[in-house]
């Protein structure tokens, strides 16, 4: 059984929307809400929060550790290095490498399953590369994890802002890598907006999330669609 870990990179300060990571959609932490879908997977051996040493992210750590979840604290700009941090402070033995984002509460974990099995199916290929309306593969919501050896070239070798946005380094060297091209749902990209990065995000969010609450229970058996709700 390959072991895949989910690193959830999250902090308190954002330009566009401060504290974003405690905002609540219908009444939880958006935080929480990723934590929660990160856990529907069944391929996940595991999920880390990897937040800052900064004050601030005090409560990103209590909220992790309150959620059962092990947590590492490292620099805020070097997301790569903290992310390496937590890996070789609690996955060492990891054979891929999921970097979860806390700022994806629709993150679909049927999408993430399906790439975690084509993966591990295929041991050649370090990453699935998201093709989008069968166009060139566009940079958004992607759900697939990495193999080790594609994590320590993204540990190894970047450099200036490559330390803050993990897989920049690998998305210019892809040369070095095997890849497949993967269709996933539309949801899944921009400019559909499922990040969660300004007000009118948090908005839109909320007003989904509140629709899916009123929902009568006759419907209940759409929450198992591909864009899964709560």
């Amino acid at each position: 059984m390959k072991k895949i870990v989910a690193v959830l990179c999250s902090r308190m300060s954002s330009e566009r929307l401060a504290g974003k990571a405690l905002v609540e959609i219908a009444g939880k932490p958006s935080l929480v809400r990723v934590i929660e879908r990160l856990r529907m997977s069944k391929m996940l051996s595991e999920v880390i929060v990897a937040t800052t040493t900064d004050k601030e992210d005090d409560v990103i750590a209590s909220l992790a550790v309150r959620n059962g979840l092990r947590v590492h604290r490292g620099s805020r700009d070097d997301v790569v290095g903290r992310t390496q941090e937590a890996i070789d402070r609690y996955a060492w033995d990891a054979d891929y490498v999921f970097r979860a984002l806390g700022d994806q509460p629709f993150l679909d974990w049927n999408s993430l399953d399906e790439a975690c099995k084509l993966l591990v199916g295929y041991p050649d290929w370090d990453l699935l590369l998201a093709l989008a309306f069968n166009e060139e593969p566009v940079y958004g919501s992607g759900l697939s994890p990495w193999t080790r050896r594609a994590w320590n070239g993204i540990a190894a070798h970047s450099t200036s802002d490559e330390r803050e946005h993990p897989g920049a380094w690998l998305r210019r060297n892809l040369t070095q890598f095997d890849y497949a091209l993967l269709d996933l749902g539309h949801w899944n990209y921009r400019p559909y907006r499922l990040e969660l990065d300004t007000p009118d995000d948090l908005a839109l969010f909320k007003a989904i999330y509140d629709a899916w609450g009123k929902e009568p229970k006759s419907t209940g058996d759409r929450k198992s669609t591909r864009l899964n709700s709560s």
